[in-house]
C-alpha cells in the first residue's frame, strides 16, 4: 500500500504576527536600550537607517484617533463657538456701535473735526481655544502625511493623501483663518477640551502627538507601533523571528535566564544572552560565526575562495548561531520557510547547513553531535538523536533543542 503524502501546511503570516506581537514590543520596551530603539525597529522591519520617525508617522497617521479627530473637526468648524469682543475704534463721518461720547467730545475739540467719533462696535471672533486646538490638530495631520512620505501609489499612499486632503479642507475654513497658530496647547486647557463632547477626539489626538512625536516618549512610540504591526520586509524574516522567539521561550522554560537582548539582525550585539548555573548561552541572529566577538583564526574556506578568485568579500551566515560556554560548544540553526524551484524547505535547509558546517568545521573539532539544526515550516521531519545535523518541523523545535542538550 502506497503511503499517503501528508497535506502541505500553508504559511500563516497573520498567525505568526499575532504570536510575535507581544514578543516584539516586549523585547523593544524591556530589553533594548533606549538609545538602540531606532536601530532595533529599523532592523526588525527592514527599514533604511533613520526611518523610525517615518514609521511612527505612518502608524500614527493611520490610527483610529486621526479618523475620529477629522470627523469631529469637520463637524465642529460649521458651528465653531465665537467670542464677542468690543474694541474702541475712531470713525470719520459715521458711527458703528455704541459711541463713547466723552472721548468723542474730547477728540473733536482737540482736532477741530466734528466728523470724528469714538465707537465701540461688537465683533465676533473665532480665535477661541477650540479653534486653536482644531487648527493645531489639522496641521499635525498634514505634517504627519509629509513625514510618512508614502508617495502616490498604493492603498496606504491613497489613504494618507485622503487624510491630509481632509485636514487641509478644515484648515481652509474662514473661521479657522482667524484663529491664532500655536505649536502646543497648555496642559490644563488641553485636559479641559478633552472633557468636552465637541472637542474630545481632537484633544486626544493632539495629546498623543505631543507624547509620540514632540516628546518622543519610548512607551508612547512603542504603543503606537504595536497598534498596527507592519509586517517585516519578508515572510522569511518573520519566520526567523518566530523560530528565534520560540527558542528563547523554550530556553527560559528550561531554566535559562535572559541577561540581555538586542533584536538587531547582523548587529554587533547578540540576539540574546542567557545564563543557567555557571553556564552562559549566547544567541546571534543573522551573524557569521567568523564575526562573533572573540573568534580568532581565519575567515573560512568560503571567504578564502572568494578572495583567491578576486570576488567580492562575503561570509556564510546561518540564521542563528548559538555558543555555549564554558566548553565552547556551538549550534547553528537555519529556519526555512519558502519553497524554491520545488525543493522542499527541509532539503534546501539541509544543503545550506552542510555548507555552513563545512566552512566552520574547525569550530566543531572534538564536539559531540549535533552541530546543526534545520527548522522547516510545515515540514514533517523528526529530529534525529546523535546526528551531526537535525532536521525538524517548526512544531518539533522543543525536542530538537532537547537533543542538543539545551533543555
Amino acid at each position: 500500500m502506497t503511503p499517503t503524502a501528508a497535506p502541505p501546511v500553508v504559511w500563516d503570516a497573520d498567525g505568526a504576527i499575532d504570536e510575535l506581537r507581544h514578543h516584539l514590543w516586549r523585547y523593544l520596551s524591556a530589553h533594548a536600550r533606549p538609545e538602540d530603539r531606532q536601530a532595533v525597529v529599523e532592523s526588525l522591519l527592514g527599514l533604511d537607517v533613520g526611518e523610525l520617525d517615518r514609521l511612527v508617522a505612518v502608524h500614527l497617521l493611520l490610527s483610529d484617533d486621526v479618523e475620529r479627530a477629522l470627523d469631529q473637526a469637520s463637524a465642529l468648524v460649521s458651528r465653531l463657538p465665537s467670542a464677542v469682543r468690543t474694541v474702541e475704534e475712531t470713525m470719520r463721518g459715521y458711527v458703528h456701535g455704541p459711541v463713547n461720547w466723552s472721548k468723542t467730545g474730547a477728540l473733536q475739540q482737540s482736532t477741530k473735526d466734528p466728523t470724528l467719533f469714538v465707537c465701540r462696535p461688537a465683533t465676533r471672533r473665532f480665535d477661541s481655544p477650540a479653534a486653536r486646538l482644531t487648527k493645531l490638530a489639522m496641521q499635525w495631520v498634514v505634517d504627519l502625511a509629509d513625514v510618512a512620505a508614502l508617495g502616490a501609489r498604493g492603498p496606504l499612499a491613497r489613504t494618507a493623501a485622503d487624510l491630509a486632503a481632509r485636514a487641509r479642507r478644515v484648515l481652509a475654513n474662514e473661521k479657522l483663518q482667524e484663529a491664532a497658530t500655536v505649536t502646543a496647547m497648555p496642559a490644563r486647557q488641553l485636559d479641559d477640551l478633552e472633557q468636552r463632547d465637541t472637542t474630545s477626539a481632537i484633544a486626544r489626538l493632539v495629546g498623543r502627538i505631543e507624547a509620540v512625536v514632540v516628546d518622543r516618549d519610548a512607551g508612547a512610540q512603542i504603543a503606537t507601533l504595536a497598534e498596527r504591526v507592519l509586517r517585516p520586509h519578508s515572510n522569511d524574516t518573520l519566520f526567523e523571528l518566530q523560530v528565534g522567539f520560540r527558542m528563547l521561550d523554550l530556553l527560559v522554560d528550561a531554566g535559562w535566564e535572559p541577561e540581555s537582548m538586542s533584536s538587531v539582525a547582523g548587529s554587533g550585539r547578540a540576539f540574546a544572552v542567557l545564563a543557567r548555573g555557571g553556564e552562559r548561552l549566547t544567541v546571534w541572529w543573522q551573524r557569521s560565526v567568523w564575526k562573533v566577538p572573540g573568534v580568532g583564526g581565519n575567515r573560512g574556506a568560503y571567504a578564502a575562495s572568494l578572495t583567491a578568485n578576486e570576488l567580492r568579500r562575503g561570509a556564510l551566515r546561518p540564521d542563528f548561531v548559538l555558543r555555549r560556554t564554558p566548553g565552547d560548544t556551538w549550534l547553528f540553526v537555519e529556519a526555512k520557510l519558502t519553497e524554491i524551484e520545488r525543493v522542499s524547505p527541509e532539503r534546501r535547509g539541509l544543503v545550506e547547513m552542510l555548507a555552513y558546517l563545512s566552512d566552520a568545521r574547525e569550530f566543531f573539532a572534538g564536539q559531540a553531535a549535533p552541530h546543526g539544526l534545520v527548522v522547516a515550516y510545515g515540514g514533517h521531519a523528526v529530529p534525529a538523536e546523535d546526528e551531526t545535523i537535525m532536521v525538524a518541523s517548526h512544531a518539533l523545535l522543543g525536542p530538537a533543542l532537547a537533543n542538543a542538550h539545551l533543555l
